[in-house]
């Protein structure tokens, strides 16, 4: 069973490497990546040390990795991955049950590409491979200056709710000018974005990853806040990349 539609060709030469202790959750990824995206080949190891042996004897593109697992864990199989000039751009996605804030700082300090949630959710599964894939293709790893006014809203709680407006937004993540955070809005913090693109809205859970001056406002009334998206569905991650194709001019992603 297909749970989302994919390009057939995107994945069928590339070799992905799934690492688990768990052999039904192992047997789970597996079918996502040879069943419904269409991976050329597969490779499992049971624990890091086992992978890294993969990946020295074995041309890998993707790395799907459990968090906790025997003999290196999820965290120190990444860092030693990125040590080789070609893993520091390897797509690497850690697997965890513990979706907690603790835990996300952890592994986006880490250099993770990015993480999937247990129990797994099919779509969101395969949608979060395809936009990573994506950033390899045209303007999906760049960033869409936004030139009209975008209104937006971050709320990080039902009560934490703050006005924003677009700078650029790309397939995974969009910077926003807002007023400083008075509640909520630290480093790692998740909220709910709702974000106007071209008279429409998408909204998404996203992760706020970086703040920075606004070298625009003398004033200091307001602030840039950059967020990575976490979860978008069919219908929102559509909205974004139609939006993407409509522009004109884009800049690279920095950070």
């Amino acid at each position: 069973m297909s749970y989302y539609r994919v390009h057939t060709t995107m994945f069928e030469n590339q070799v992905a490497l799934v690492v688990d202790d768990s052999v039904a959750i192992s047997q789970i990824v597996n079918q996502f990546l040879r069943n419904d995206l269409k991976f050329g080949k597969v490779i499992n190891a049971t624990n890091g040390r086992q992978a890294m042996q993969w990946f020295k004897s074995e041309r890998i593109d993707w790395i799907f990795s459990d968090y906790e697992m025997p003999e290196m864990n999820g965290l120190e199989l990444l860092a030693a991955i990125r040590e080789h000039s070609r893993g520091k751009d390897l797509p690497f996605i850690l697997m965890t049950a513990h979706a907690d804030k603790e835990t996300l700082v952890k592994v986006m300090e880490a250099g993770a590409t990015d993480f999937i949630a247990k129990p797994f959710n099919p779509a969101t599964f395969i949608q979060k491979v395809q936009r990573i894939a994506g950033q390899a293709e045209r303007r999906v790893a760049e960033r869409i200056p936004i030139t009209q006014p975008s209104r937006c809203r971050i709320m990080f709680s039902p009560t934490v709710v703050y006005k924003a407006e677009m700078v650029n937004v790309s397939a995974t993540g969009c910077l926003l000018r807002t007023q400083p955070f008075r509640q909520g809005g630290m480093i790692y913090d998740l909220a709910q974005l709702s974000l106007e693109l071209g008279g429409k809205n998408a909204t998404t859970k996203s992760l706020l990853v970086r703040l920075e001056v606004d070298r625009n406002d003398a004033a200091n009334k307001s602030m840039l806040a950059a967020f990575h998206f976490l979860e978008l569905d069919e219908s929102n991650q559509q909205l974004i990349k139609e939006f993407l194709n409509q522009q004109p001019a884009a800049i690279p992603v920095s950070g």
